[in-house]
Formats: structure tokens, sequence, C-alpha cells
């Protein structure tokens, strides 16, 4: 299983701003991520935290959408309803737009992919063969730190975490997955895979000497993708914490939720019980 499939092969592509060009994305509500991470809380205390169906579905779908055309206000549980039988797409996926996720619009779709495939990269790399988790030498690592961290400041054009953002997500989309589902030669050169357009925002995707930054940036340092995970560990803090400090801000909105959702069900009971309890009039006695 390959995210993205055959769009994306090849460094530059023009799938990701047509699906953009044909469906304005909204960014979601803080209510809307509430229902995700509930969704993936709920499904890692099931022990079912392997998401790489439920991702695999999502690329589909977006594929499937840039050939049959919808509304940006289609919701995606109707989509999946009227689906065609080619269309396959995971249990797993399916569920969740049936019942947690079923207001979810197609407006929607790229930034709910973005946001589980950021809180579940952790899982995703578990799956991690150990040549795609091959460690960067000590000596290549400090000369990658004192580049990037010290001298990046003339970069203008994005930062570090933009870089290990899209550096992650070329490891969720493009490494994890089963050998034999994924084509994949972990000596090809890293800088040259990280020209994708599908792994940065759209403002940085755009720039026209995109391939030539990121060159110039890692090209000395002649990392292959069997070494994109260690440099992720070296880079990713920024990006790490961006998405740590979120979820902690989404546990205490619903710990808020479900605190408040608990004082109004025993006012509710509180009401019910002193409705029985209060005591009948009695009716005045004919003499």
């Amino acid at each position: 299983m390959t995210f993205w499939g055959e769009g994306f092969r090849g460094g530059k592509s023009d799938t990701l701003s047509i699906f953009y060009l044909n469906y304005k994305q909204i960014d979601l509500t803080e209510d809307e991520i509430i229902i995700i991470i509930k969704y993936i809380k709920k499904r890692k205390i099931k022990g079912k935290s392997d998401f790489t169906e439920f991702f695999s579905s999502l690329n589909l779908l977006i594929f499937y959408l840039l050939n049959n055309r919808a509304l940006s206000t289609d919701k995606i549980s109707k989509i999946l309803t009227e689906k065609p039988p080619y269309l396959k797409i995971s249990e797993d996926c399916k569920e969740f737009f049936e019942n947690d996720g079923k207001e979810f619009e197609v407006n929607k779709l790229m930034n709910i992919f973005f946001y589980i495939e950021h809180l579940c990269f952790d899982d995703l790399t578990k799956n991690l063969p150990p040549d795609l988790k091959i460690i960067i030498d000590s000596e290549t690592q400090e000369k990658i730190k004192k580049k990037l961290f010290e001298s990046n400041k003339e970069n203008i054009y994005y930062s570090i975490k933009d870089l290990a953002a899209a550096l992650r997500r070329y490891i969720s989309r493009y490494l994890v997955g089963d050998r034999q589902d994924v084509e994949i030669d972990e000596k090809r050169m890293l800088s040259y895979e990280l020209t994708r357009l599908d792994l940065w925002e759209e403002k940085i995707g755009q720039l026209k000497n995109l391939d030539d930054i990121i060159k110039n940036q890692l090209g000395e340092f002649n990392l292959n993708i069997g070494q994109a995970f260690s440099l992720y560990e070296i880079i990713g803090k920024e990006d790490k914490e961006y998405i740590k400090k979120k979820e902690e801000l989404i546990d205490d909105a619903i710990v808020q939720e479900e605190t408040k959702q608990k004082l109004e069900e025993s006012q509710v009971k509180d009401k019910q019980e002193e409705e029985r309890e209060e005591p009948l009039e009695e009716e005045p006695i004919e003499e």
C-alpha cells in the first residue's frame, strides 16, 4: 500500500493543486478536531492503532473525486454511500464517516487527512523496517545541525519546522506499508524525494526553485531515503511539539466538555428527583 499512488511519484505533480482548485478546502473547527481526536483515542483504547488502511482509503477517495466531480459541500458520507463498487474503502474509514464524522464535507477532506496523519505518525513509523531507519553517523549529524539550525536564517522560503513536516509526510505517505506493496529503493537521494509538491504547504509547493533550495540545503550530506527517519529525529522537535501542544489543548477542551455534560446530566437528574419527591396538594374536604 503506497499513499498517493502513481500520481505523485517523480517529484513534480499538479494533482494536489488540481484538487485544491476543484475543491476549496476549509480549516477544521475546534469541535471537528475534537471529533477526530476522540475517534483516534477510542480506537487506541480498543487496540486499533493501525491507520494504514484508513490513509490508503482517503488517498483513493481524493483521486476518485478528481475524476468524478462532486460539490465541495457534499457530505463525505454521501459520497461513500453512492460510490461505485470499484472504489474500495476500508471498513474503518467507512465507519468513521458514517458515525463520528458523518457531518464532514468534501471541503474538509485534505485537512482531515493532514491532521490524522500528524497525530498517528508515531504509530505509523513503528512499522518501518530497519533498512528505512538507518542512523546518520554522528559527524554528519553535527554538520546537519550546524547548517540547518545555525545558518537557516538565510533561508527565507521555509522554516526548519516546514522541512521537518515535509519529511514526516514523505515517511508516512511513501515509506510506511508492507514492503511487497511499496516499491522502495532506500538508496535514492532524499533531497530529490522531498521535491514532491504534496509534501509542502501550497505556498511553498508553488516555489519555482523549490528543487534548488532543497538541494542546496541537503545535497552536500548525500542522504538517502533510508536515512529519512533519522533526519526527522534530528530536525523534528518543533514539528513534534506543535502536535503535542495541540493535543494537550484539545484534551483540556474534551475534559471541559465532559465535565459540562456530567454537570448538565446531574442537574437534570436532581430536578427529576425533586419532582418525584414533591408532595401532592391535598384536595379540600367538602363539608
